[in-house]
């Protein structure tokens, strides 16, 4: 039931219909990275409308995310 509006697509999506284009088979166990208004990046993937950068971008947020053998 997530939505996210990936940068630049000027589209809401939900997250299960984009993982669906992306051909993602494993769904389940895949990082996002929320705030309290919702899904901020799929990492690997996208980010959302609201948080892109723009010419009056001052700070801004770099992660790394890596898999992790159990």
């Amino acid at each position: 039931g997530d939505y996210i509006h990936p940068a630049g697509r000027h589209v809401g999506k939900s997250l299960k219909t984009l993982m669906s284009e992306w051909h993602m088979s494993d769904r389940n166990g895949y990082p996002l990275l929320c705030d309290d208004d919702g899904i901020v990046m799929v990492p690997g993937y996208c980010c959302d409308e609201r948080v892109r950068t723009s010419e009056d971008t001052n700070h801004f947020l770099v992660c790394s995310v890596e898999k992790v053998s159990p």
